[in-house]
């Protein structure tokens, strides 16, 4: 896509970078809703929310107020990193 095997050695890192960052966004749209539910299991007083995957899912779907499947994403996205 470069051209030639010059310019491709020359940026490869700005490739590398593109590469990474491409592959990074992709990961976290198809990882969120299961980011979400685990989550949302692991904070949950005991008791208070079911702790299976299938039952999580349903009550999390199931509710508005958590905007699934990507209503964490933004804070995915806005979090610092230390």
């Amino acid at each position: 896509m470069l051209g030639n095997e010059e310019d491709a050695k020359k940026y490869r890192r700005f490739i590398w970078a593109g590469a990474s960052a491409t592959a990074e966004f992709f990961a976290d749209i198809v990882l969120c809703p299961m980011e979400m539910v685990k989550v949302k299991v692991q904070t949950s007083k005991p008791g208070s929310f079911p702790t299976g995957f299938g039952e999580a899912l349903a009550t999390i779907r199931s509710n508005p107020d958590y905007k699934f499947p990507f209503g964490s994403l933004k804070p995915l996205w806005g979090r610092q990193v230390p």
